[in-house]
C-alpha cells in the first residue's frame, strides 16, 4: 500500500491508521495478530489504552472509537498549539 498525503494540514494520520488496521483485520483476521510487550499489546501502548483495539476487533464500531475521542484531539491540539515549530 503507498499514500500520498498532499495536504498534511487536514490528513488525520490516527484516524487513517486506525481504519486502515480496521481493514486488514476485516481481511485478514484470521492471520492477524497483535504484538505483545511484556503483558500489553504494544497498539494498547503507542494509543494509551485497549479502546482501538478492541474497535478494530469489532468489539466497539471504528466511527464510534473515534467519535469518542475526537474532543480530546482537538484539545490537545489547541493545547500545543503555541509550540509547534511548524504551523
Amino acid at each position: 500500500m503507498y499514500m500520498h498525503i498532499t495536504n498534511r494540514k487536514i490528513f488525520r494520520a490516527l484516524e487513517s491508521g486506525i481504519k486502515i488496521l480496521a481493514a486488514i483485520y476485516r481481511l485478514y483476521g484470521d492471520k492477524l495478530k497483535f504484538l505483545r510487550a511484556c503483558d500489553r499489546y504494544t497498539l494498547d501502548l503507542l494509543v494509551g489504552n485497549d479502546r482501538a483495539r478492541e474497535a478494530i476487533m469489532g468489539s466497539r464500531g471504528v466511527d464510534d472509537y473515534l467519535a469518542s475521542i475526537e474532543q480530546g484531539i482537538i484539545d490537545y491540539g489547541e493545547r500545543i498549539a503555541e509550540h509547534k515549530i511548524y504551523r
